[in-house]
């Protein structure tokens, strides 16, 4: 069963004897969401989020809960065109750096107009160097941007912080998973064994 064919209002019943709408146990997870049972905490159901595709062709079948979404999904539609349009793609991109020793900071900027994107700013002495559209949760972008700056910069990268300004934007609720911390402990041994 897919998302746009689960009610979410239709009464379920667990094992454990409770009954009610599988609305009231949602949890809600970084690649799915899932209902559990308010009593036991036993899974209900569990659903991956529609595509935007999905959602767009189950809208044009006129399925009334994705017609409701199909708004939202056209705006995600959007800002992940923007986005991937923004980002770092290549170590060409980077402008050249002097000195033996580069820091390169992973820094946040708020939107200015409250409809417009957030930006990741990456700078070096605080000059800007590159800019692209903010990931809400974005550590895997950090990750795959740190990897342009290692090969464009070798070993003469010795830091990549993220600033305090960027943390909660990069980190969400998402902390298990923190490369920050790591990369900065290999940039800094690489230093000291130069």
């Amino acid at each position: 069963m897919s998302w746009y064919e689960f009610d979410e209002n239709e009464p379920v019943e667990c094992r454990c004897g409770w009954k009610g709408p599988p609305s009231v146990g949602i949890e809600i997870y970084k690649h799915c969401f899932a209902y559990e049972c308010p009593e036991c905490g036993r899974t209900l159901a569990v659903f991956s989020p529609p595509t935007i595709e999905e959602t767009k062709k189950k809208a044009a079948e006129g399925n009334e809960k994705a017609k409701a979404e199909l708004a939202s999904a056209l705006q995600r539609e959007s800002f992940m065109d923007r986005a991937t349009a923004s980002e770092l793609t290549s170590a060409e991109q980077l402008p050249d750096l002097e000195g033996d020793e580069i820091v390169i900071e992973w820094d946040f900027e708020d939107r200015e107009d409250p409809n417009g994107d957030n930006w990741t700013v990456l700078r070096h002495e605080s000059r800007e160097i590159w800019r692209e559209i903010a990931y809400y949760e974005g550590l895997e972008r950090y990750s795959d941007v740190a990897t342009i700056l290692i090969e464009k910069y070798g070993d003469r990268l010795v830091g990549f912080p993220a600033t305090p300004a960027s943390r909660l934007y990069l980190y969400g609720d998402d902390i298990r998973n923190d490369p920050v911390r790591p990369l900065n402990e290999r940039l800094a041994r690489n230093r000291k064994e130069r």
